[in-house]
């Protein structure tokens, strides 16, 4: 027992030292337990990941090309059911277009036989179930030398029928057809006397008359004979210039017929069931243009409070085209790529007629190229031709929606790709200043020099702008506006045109495409004069930190800072720098006027909008 109480002494005085060492060796004990544990498991999961490893690699030499046999096999099933969604599209708008695009049938059986269905070369039996589309993959050119040749005949009938035809067409928007079809294509002294240049630069009128009971009778829709001899120009440029159309003629211009009677059916639709000429939303053709004429480089967009140099300074011949009256003068018969310009009898009318869908136009032989090919660079003209319109109407600025929806509602839907909006009686081409009085003081001076002397257009009794100085408007919210836009005319579905087993990964579908305008960046000089007096002011205002209140009122509020520039004495005196506080009494008037009259500045300046493609 003794014994026992000398170790306990001994433990009781050496505890602390014994009790440290317990504790260290327990602490080395679980701690080299835990670390050979983990080692353990790090070990295997070591072991494992290399398994893995080696087992991909095993699987992957065992497949020595990625994608496999059966991802092409998935790869193609699903490019078979979206190739067959899209030629189910395409057979729809081709049979849609199927029931629009019809020849008419008082033209006889035998040239439908000869134009509208296909006919066995060999056989010479006509399949009416196929139709002749597109009709440039059966009439070559220049025409082939086939002792077989279209009865003359039948070309002089079809011509025969655009001139019955056309007064109808002119009465589905509620207008009068006046322009004489028969007439001789040429200049103005073949084709206007003296009395009708002076009713052309009286402007155009709307022929009313009056009946028995009092009513005014007019047409709902003014076109003048002008604009109509421009659409003849235009749709028929073989008038007057072959004894008959050629085969070519009949197929592009019963195409026109059928673009041009669905751009009156838009007309009509705007205006609804208008029965008098204040009824109507849409109240002038100006210009209706199809085909090679159009381009969409005539918009542009302007600076705010930017002002154009009016006359003829900026303009070129195409700002002309938006004049009724300049169509007289024949501008449009100088350039060969305008609405007048005059075919050839070696051209393919065929030439600039379409577009790519970058709106470039392409050539007939390109065009003729893509039907026969499958390749995928050519599949957009292979599925439809893309035909520019361009309508300029005077209208109610309020319903220009409406012609939006009614040209994308439309059986043969405009594909809208530009819309402007210009002022009555201003510049119809973008980048061209001035107005209608600009117009008509090149008319006086173009009238002097043709030996009237100092009497102008404006001026003969009262015609022209300046017998309505100071008169009322007849209908103030009207505006001129121009739509630029695509018809598509689709051809029969053809699974080789898509050209898939070509497809590749350096294979562009459509590099047209790809090319985007970029929009008119603003000019250089304009900017600079409206920029700096906002930097000559920032140190005017810098210096009184204490008061900014009244520095911001000036910059938000251009006329609070007006009277402070009448009573500048006063303001002057608390102010503790008068020559830096007195340049900003002084700009702010100057800065005010662009500030104001934006809306004075913008009606001669076209705005153009650009709508972008689906």
């Amino acid at each position: 027992m003794d014994q026992v109480k000398e170790y306990l002494a001994v433990a009781i005085k050496h505890g602390f030292w014994i009790g440290s060492s317990i504790v260290l060796i327990g602490a080395l004990t679980v701690w080299y337990l835990s670390t050979s544990d983990l080692n353990t498991k790090t070990e295997s999961q070591i072991r494992k990941i290399e398994g893995d490893v080696q087992k991909v690699s095993q699987y992957r030499n065992e497949l020595p090309t990625q994608p496999n046999d059966l991802s092409h096999q998935w790869m193609n099933e699903k490019i078979d059911i979206r190739k067959e969604e899209v030629l189910q599209a395409w057979q729809n708008v081709f049979d849609a277009q199927r029931d629009i695009l019809t020849w008419p049938t008082k033209l006889k059986d035998d040239f439908l036989i000869e134009f509208k269905y296909v006919k066995d070369p060999e056989t010479g039996i006509v399949d009416r179930n196929k139709l002749k589309l597109p009709f440039e993959k059966y009439e070559p050119f220049p025409p082939s030398s086939d002792p077989d040749q279209v009865n003359p005949d039948l070309l002089r009938r079809y011509e025969q029928y655009i001139g019955e035809t056309l007064p109808s067409y002119a009465e589905i928007a509620g207008a009068k057809w006046t322009a004489d079809f028969s007439k001789r294509a040429g200049g103005m002294a073949e084709s206007y006397g003296m009395d009708d240049m002076m009713m052309m630069a009286a402007g155009p009128s709307r022929q009313a008359k009056r009946s028995i009971t009092g009513a005014i009778e007019e047409p709902v829709v003014i076109w003048s004979t002008s604009s109509q001899e421009t659409v003849l120009k235009d749709l028929f440029p073989w008038r007057g210039v072959k004894e008959y159309p050629s085969e070519l003629d009949v197929y592009y211009s019963q195409e026109n017929l059928w673009i041009l009677r669905q751009l009156l059916q838009i007309i009509a639709a705007v205006n609804g069931g208008a029965q008098q000429a204040f009824e109507a939303e849409i109240r002038e053709i100006k210009k209706l243009a199809i085909g090679k004429s159009v381009t969409f480089n005539q918009g542009s967009i302007s600076d705010p409070g930017s002002r154009v140099t009016a006359g003829f300074g900026g303009m070129g011949m195409d700002d002309m085209e938006g004049y009724g009256d300049m169509d007289m003068y024949d501008m449009d018969s100088m350039g060969p790529g305008g609405s007048g310009g005059i075919e050839s009898e070696g051209s393919d009318p065929g030439d600039s007629r379409y577009v790519n869908t970058a709106n470039e136009p392409i050539d007939a032989a390109s065009l003729r190229s893509a039907f026969s090919s499958n390749d995928p660079g050519q599949v957009a003209i292979a599925v439809a031709k893309r035909v520019p319109v361009m309508l300029h109407l005077q209208m109610n600025q309020q319903s220009v929606a409406r012609l939006l929806a009614a040209c994308g509602s439309a059986p043969l839907m405009v594909d809208v790709r530009q819309v402007r909006v210009l002022p009555k009686g201003g510049s119809a081409s973008g980048g061209g200043g001035g107005g209608y009085s600009d117009m008509m003081g090149m008319e006086d001076e173009m009238m002097g020099d043709m030996g009237m002397g100092g009497m102008g257009m404006g001026g003969m009794g009262g015609m022209g702008g300046g017998a309505t100085v100071g008169a009322p408007e007849e209908y103030p919210m009207d505006m001129e506006v121009e739509i630029y836009g695509l018809i598509y005319f689709y051809n029969p579905p053809s699974e080789e045109s898509l050209g898939i087993e070509k497809v590749k990964d350096d294979v562009s579908i459509d590099e047209s495409a790809e090319v985007i305008d970029a929009l008119p960046g603003p000019t250089g000089t304009e900017p600079a004069t409206t920029a700096e007096p906002p930097a000559t002011t920032p140190p005017a205002t810098a210096p009184p930190s204490t008061t900014p209140p009244a520095a911001t009122p000036p910059a938000t509020t251009p006329p609070a800072t007006t009277p402070p520039a009448t009573t500048s004495p006063a303001a002057t005196p608390p102010a503790t720098t008068p020559p830096a506080a007195t340049p900003p009494a002084t700009t702010p008037p100057a800065a005010t006027p662009p500030a104001t009259t934006p809306p004075a500045a913008t009606p001669p300046t076209a705005m153009a909008i650009p709508v972008a493609s689906p």
